[in-house]
């Protein structure tokens, strides 16, 4: 009957343990929750509610830090359209258009 008995110093336990309530090991409080059903302090959500989504974010004020080579911008001059030059091959096929205000045609203008 004594090796039926774990010894007290260290005991080695099988089956199903019985008997033993939280209290017991010094877990009162706690409760037996998985991760995603444990609640977030008031603290932690206030300080989440100040971040963007990652997978959309939403930016209020100014953006600071952020260079245009970082976002694969590094070529790109920041010009208004009016201010953009014109590539020799678009200017080669401006120059064979007539003028819209007072078109000068030559050869037969058909229509």
């Amino acid at each position: 009957a004594l090796n039926l008995k774990a010894p007290l110093a260290s005991p080695t336990f099988t089956g199903t343990v019985s008997g033993i309530t939280k209290s017991m090991v010094g877990l009162a409080n706690v409760d037996n929750t998985s991760d995603a059903n444990k609640p977030v302090s008031t603290s932690t959500q206030d300080a989440l509610d100040l971040k963007a989504n990652i997978d959309s974010p939403t930016f209020t004020g100014t953006v600071s830090g952020i260079t245009k080579t970082m976002v694969g911008l590094a070529n790109v001059d920041n010009t208004s359209d009016a201010n953009k030059p014109v590539s020799t091959y678009t200017q080669d096929a401006l120059d064979l258009k007539a003028n819209i205000d007072s078109p000068t045609f030559t050869g037969t203008v058909s229509g």
